[in-house]
């Protein structure tokens, strides 16, 4: 760790694109539970990345435009001397191109376009899990319908209200599902909701109709899940 005032500020301004890279990748999805070695490796390198190529735009601006940009060869040759008449200017630059750095670290966090197809910048299997994935993959415009094959044998199915994101397949996880919900025990009766309002009158063909509008299930209880993106 950096021992001086400055070697600190140095440390932090360098490090803040990985971490905004990394606290925009927990805002779009939980990420796996790693050693702290990992997690500093990954601020890193995602700040080194960006802040190379903050680096590389600030020298080509400088091979265009060498007259109105910093001289990096003063800078480190004269020192003070150089810096202190044009701290200013020198600070405004410098802002500049941690503001591109962090600019880049979130836009590589976010994936949008055709970032999103490059390999450098697809998401290992491992950035989240399968409930994640599924659930947040439903086309706009549509709802996650959801059918749950429970390990007694009965069957429940909704549309998907709400779901614990726990990045771990944990059993201790839950998940919500509203009407219209149908339920299909073990013994072959079918229970069903037509719409998000109950009603408790039996309608034709063996189903009863449900007094309640939403469900959670726990996953220790669910064996299958059917997963469907119907228009609304």
């Amino acid at each position: 760790m950096p021992s001086t005032l400055s070697g600190l500020l140095i440390f932090v301004v360098v490090l803040t694109p990985g971490l905004l890279h990394y606290i925009q990748r927990r805002a779009l999805s939980d990420q796996p539970q790693v050693s702290a070695l990992v997690e500093a490796g990954t601020l890193t390198t995602v700040s080194i990345v960006t802040d190379l190529v903050a680096v590389g735009v600030f020298a080509l601006i400088r091979w265009a435009l060498p007259s109105h940009t910093p001289d990096p060869s003063a800078l480190l040759l004269n020192g003070v001397n150089y810096a202190a008449p044009r701290l200013g200017y020198l600070i405004l630059w410098a802002a500049a191109l941690l503001a591109l750095s962090c600019v880049l670290a979130i836009l590589w966090a976010r994936r949008p376009g055709v970032l999103a197809k490059m390999p450098i910048f697809i998401p290992a299997l491992i950035d989240t899990s399968a409930w994640v994935y599924e659930f947040e993959a439903a086309p706009e415009g549509t709802r996650v319908y959801v059918g749950c094959d429970l390990r007694d044998g009965s069957y429940i199915g909704g549309y998907l209200d709400w779901y614990n994101t726990n990045i771990e397949e944990v059993s201790d996880r839950d998940i919500a599902l509203v009407a219209p919900i149908t339920i299909r025990r073990t013994d072959g009766e079918v229970l069903a909701t037509e719409s998000g309002e109950a009603d408790k009158e039996k309608s034709e063909g063996g189903s009863q109709s449900l007094d309640f509008g939403v469900v959670v299930l726990s996953a220790r209880d669910i064996a299958t899940l059917y997963v469907s993106y119907l228009n609304t």
